[in-house]
């Protein structure tokens, strides 16, 4: 797919619902669909501000408890499994 323009967009981050901030990504590629939608790469679709006339994106993330690869391991041998352990 050929880009058909060149654009400023606009990344507003929010994490776990609550807005963080904005980034500027300067001169990213417009991609638009058949259907009419545009999009960037590694971002999604686009939209445009009704105020402002610039594209924007959203960046929704949320915050997780970080694995622990004992609780893992204590699980499989729990539930009955194995745990092989492959050479590097």
């Amino acid at each position: 797919m050929k880009a058909t323009r060149r654009e400023d967009v606009e990344i507003r981050w929010f994490t776990d619902g609550v807005f963080n901030g904005t980034r500027i990504e300067k001169n990213r590629c417009i991609y638009k669909s058949k259907d009419g939608t545009e999009r960037i790469t590694s971002f999604g679709q686009v939209t445009r501000d009704a105020t402002t006339g610039r594209l924007f994106v959203e960046r929704r993330c949320i915050t997780v408890q970080p694995l622990n690869i004992m609780d893992i391991i204590k699980k499989v041998k729990e539930t009955g499994g194995v745990v092989v352990v492959l050479p590097p």
